[in-house]
């Protein structure tokens, strides 16, 4: 008895971008994973003792969000902290609009 599946029909995907626009998208893409494992390393931290921790499964908004409210609840002697979380979270929100916006853009077929 084999172990092999049958292979599945995939269609064919042709990117039409050169060598450059695909660099500047990986860029792009390490830069936000770097982003998202800062987040989530503070997200980590914070939730130690927390009486509700946040999900790290959960999508994107959804942590930023437990990230703020975990700030606000574990960080309320440094508004100035709980700022900048707010900050940088509204930020990052933003950023990843156009950062999906890029990536869809790449793999859309030409009009």
């Amino acid at each position: 008895m084999s172990d092999e599946r049958p292979l599945r029909s995939i269609p064919a995907v042709r990117i039409d971008v050169g060598d450059e626009q695909l660099r500047a998208v990986g860029h792009v893409a390490l830069q936000w994973a770097l982003l998202e494992a800062e987040i989530d390393r503070e997200i980590v931290w914070l939730s130690v003792g927390a009486e509700n921790p946040q999900n790290l499964g959960a999508k994107f908004e959804d942590r930023v969000q437990g990230w703020q409210r975990l700030a606000t609840d574990r960080m309320s002697d440094r508004p100035d902290l709980i700022e900048d979380v707010k900050v940088i979270s509204e930020q990052a929100l933003a950023i990843k609009v156009e950062r999906d916006k890029l990536i869809t853009a790449i793999l859309e077929p030409a009009a």
